[in-house]
């Protein structure tokens, strides 16, 4: 657990130094409703971009992060670092080059062209045709194997068909199982499942292993088997990145529909820090108090309808009461857990690009694609990621308090 600890700070300090140091390694912001990248143009840092489309047919010299609805890596591109996306569709086409490694979730997931490094997702469905030279890691609804793997497979899928070559291991854990005759499997494969699946013969030069998705109880139970610092790593980084695709929906609603109140909200931010560290515990403890009298009320005035046999105004006042209350402890939940910190992410992106002159300092995608990916790396530091978390909600809570008390006070003043 120590080592797991020290890896996973290691790497996250790395990633805010290479982030948050561009005297070290530049880099270039786009957005807009669509990024592109022209055959023959040639980007010689990391590129961040936030669009409806991102395509890429040129070079980049560095990593892509990119977020979107879709991204297109088309066949003349080639980036010579990482491609790191979130988006809905995800499409890298044969002849495409990624010189690092491919970390991507979505909806829908096509990885066609070659991969010199690793394979790392998770999205509804993977459909892999190309090459990857490192290992490949992924969880999905339906996963489909018809590239090459030069490494190991480690796979988590309701089906999962391999017709490709995995030069290694597979390890998967799946409701149904497809392994077509042409398919190679190098090393040894294991799989989780409810039941066996048929193997072809010569397709797994190893060992073959079915595990049972549930055994029968007898006797005492089996001790669980230890999990390797590797594996918890690896799910430790696919729980980050699906972390950061939360805090980019929500922050891509929240810029979408409302823009002014949301930056109205990180002006505020900056503005009396401790006094809005204060108010963020106060309207913690006024909306907690505040549901509790709630629930107490509607138990009193349901005893008192019952008592005078009003019994169909009974069950009206308690659902009245009961969905009051629950809608008032979502909100508080929703702006706890991902309001504050999308305010602060942008606060922040905006801080960073502004500090180093960036004319898209002032917009809206790629303050929120920097920001997000700043606080998820943030709090996801062992202990010291717990008070980060804890005082970006109460910063973001006191502001969102503060808000809601001058537009109780002046309606037509607050934004």
């Amino acid at each position: 657990m120590k080592l797991l600890q020290r890896i996973s700070t290691a790497v996250l300090l790395l990633a805010l130094l290479l982030a948050t140091a561009p005297a070290a390694r530049a880099f270039d912001g786009r957005s807009g409703d669509q990024v592109v990248v022209a055959d023959g143009e040639v980007i010689r840092d990391d590129l961040f971009a936030a669009a409806g489309e991102v395509i890429v047919q040129g070079r980049i010299e560095g990593s892509l992060f990119a977020a979107g609805q879709r991204i297109r890596i088309q066949r003349t591109a080639v980036i010579s670092r990482n491609l790191i996306a979130a988006a809905q569709s995800i499409e890298i086409e044969e002849g495409a080059e990624i010189g690092g490694d491919v970390i991507v979730a979505g909806q829908d997931i096509q990885m066609n062209g070659v991969a010199r490094g690793s394979l790392i997702g998770a999205g509804a469905t993977l459909l892999l045709k190309g090459q990857v030279s490192g290992n490949t890691v992924f969880g999905g609804q339906e996963v489909t194997m018809a590239g090459r793997v030069a490494r190991d497979a480690i796979l988590g899928a309701n089906r999962l068909a391999v017709s490709g070559e995995v030069s290694r291991n597979v390890r998967a854990i799946v409701e149904r199982l497809e392994i077509d005759p042409a398919a190679r499997i190098g090393g040894d494969l294991q799989v989780r499942a409810p039941q066996e699946s048929s193997i072809p013969t010569g397709t797994v030069a190893g060992r073959v292993e079915f595990i049972p998705a549930a055994e029968p109880v007898s006797g005492a139970e089996e001790p669980p088997a230890p999990v390797s610092p590797i594996t918890r790593l690896v799910g430790w980084a696919l729980d980050q990145i699906r972390r950061w695709i939360s805090l980019l929906l929500i922050g891509a609603l929240m810029v979408g529909l409302a823009p002014g109140w949301t930056f109205g909200l990180v002006d505020r931010l900056p503005q009396r820090p401790l006094a809005r560290l204060g108010g963020g515990l106060l309207t913690l403890i006024l909306t907690v108090g505040g549901a509790l009298i709630g629930l107490i009320l509607t138990i009193l005035i349901a005893i008192l309808l019952g008592v005078l046999t009003l019994n169909d105004l009974v069950w009206r006042v308690i659902l009245m009461g009961v969905l009051g209350i629950a809608g008032g402890l979502f909100l508080l939940s929703l702006a706890w857990s991902y309001l504050s910190q999308v305010i602060a992410g942008l606060w922040a992106g905006r801080w960073i690009l502004g500090m180093f002159r960036i004319p898209a300092a002032q917009g809206r995608w790629l303050p929120l694609l920097l920001g997000a990916l700043l606080i998820t790396l943030l709090t996801a530091l062992p202990i010291l990621g717990f008070l980060i978390a804890l005082g970006v909600a109460l910063i973001g809570l006191g502001a969102i308090g503060a808000w809601a008390w001058e537009r109780l006070r002046s309606p037509g003043e607050a934004r």
